[in-house]
């Protein structure tokens, strides 16, 4: 009896916490220190998710030597999204429809939904649009909430800079 007891411990703990994996897709410029970027004049949304990710990124690109400035030739954005995990994403109609994100079954033992959190940014010329770089990152969380999450997806972002190289996950240990 006690042996099982120890195994359901051990499954419901499994369940919840450990390896987080970070989804990671990039692209652009391999050499952008150095850059002066600018934030858009006015944000849609002040919730203190946003609030929180603005700091934190501003202050991870000033470590790489990339600073914000009132004026600049270069735009910052910044978004931010979450979805149940369940839920599957699709573009398209009919026969031509891609999947955009599937929908992620429970893990066993798992007493909770999961939701998908995802951060992006783009850093781009504003004199014509064009692209200096795009990082996209994605980390499913049953427990964690947005603000917690923030603070690792922005390193993986930031760490992908110097050399964007497509999609590519990550792991490291968290809270699920």
């Amino acid at each position: 009896m006690r042996y099982l007891f120890a195994l359901s411990i051990l499954f419901g703990v499994a369940a919840c916490g450990g390896n987080v994996e970070t989804r990671v897709s990039s692209a652009g410029e391999t050499k952008i220190a150095g850059l002066i970027y600018q934030l858009p004049e006015t944000s849609d949304q002040e919730k203190a998710d946003n609030l929180n990710a603005r700091r934190l990124l501003v202050a991870a690109l000033a470590q790489r030597d990339i600073r914000r400035a009132d004026t600049a030739p270069v735009l910052l954005q910044i978004t931010l999204s979450q979805r149940a995990a369940d839920l599957g994403l699709k573009k398209g109609e009919g026969d031509k429809a891609t999947v955009i994100a599937a929908p992620k079954e429970k893990k066993p033992f798992q007493s909770c939904k999961d939701t998908e959190y995802r951060l992006g940014i783009r850093l781009s010329k504003i004199s014509d649009g064009s692209l200096i770089y795009a990082g996209d990152a994605a980390e499913y969380h049953c427990k964690a909430t947005f603000s917690e999450a923030l603070p690792a997806m922005i390193d993986a972002i930031i760490s992908d800079m110097g050399g964007p190289r497509g999609d590519k996950t990550l792991s490291r240990r968290g809270k699920e």
